[in-house]
């Protein structure tokens, strides 16, 4: 019940917690019901990530699968930091440009995690049940490394909730009321990334 339900039980619902806070977050951002927490390639990067670590074959101990949510995690935000790159026109950030950004290096990850699972051996299997998603890991390990990211993140986004709605007027009518909208949309993307990259890279 302690050592294995009940850190599982948790570790489900901090990865709910964090995709619901990120998502209602892009939501927000993108001013579209329709947006989720991969739509700038959150997922995608991780998956790319953990499919890099898995074909480096690390031994099965607990350094070893440390170190596949390790590179699922960089993976996400390596993603998003060259969408945001992309996306950039001078000093601005178009959310169309964004999320065209997201689609493309998303489908392009995917096409990386897809050679890479073609050309591996051994690790195929594990590759596929990680990307299919699961509470896998057991014990009070994977609770205790992603509840900071969790907390700081949902803690910002939850800050952040009045800017959110003031967006939702659009940029310039945004800015004219006084908010700063190009740092507040980098402080929202930096705090849903951070959120969903925790949630994917300890549950798939």
């Amino acid at each position: 019940m302690f050592e294995l339900r009940l850190p599982r039980t948790i570790l489900v619902a901090l990865t709910g917690a964090a995709l619901a806070g990120s998502g209602a977050a892009y939501q927000g951002l993108f001013r579209n019901p329709l947006a989720d927490p991969y739509l700038i390639g959150v997922a995608s990067g991780a998956g790319l990530g953990a499919v890099i670590a898995m074909s480096i074959r690390w031994a099965y101990t607990a350094l070893g699968l440390l170190a596949v949510p390790l590179a699922a995690f960089c993976g996400a935000l390596l993603t998003v930091a060259v969408v945001y790159q992309l996306a950039r026109v001078n000093r601005t950030i178009p959310t169309t440009n964004l999320i065209l950004a997201g689609v493309a290096v998303s489908s392009f990850a995917g096409a990386l995690t897809s050679f890479l699972m073609l050309n591996s051996t051994g690790e195929i299997r594990r590759a596929i049940v990680w990307m299919l998603g699961g509470s896998t890991m057991s014990g009070w390990e994977p609770v205790v490394a992603i509840l900071p990211y969790v907390f700081l993140g949902l803690g910002a986004l939850l800050t952040m909730g009045h800017a959110l709605n003031v967006l939702q007027f659009g940029d310039e009518q945004a800015q004219q009321l006084g908010l700063p909208v190009e740092r507040t949309r980098r402080l929202i993307i930096l705090a849903a990334t951070l959120t969903t990259a925790a949630a994917v890279a300890f549950s798939g």
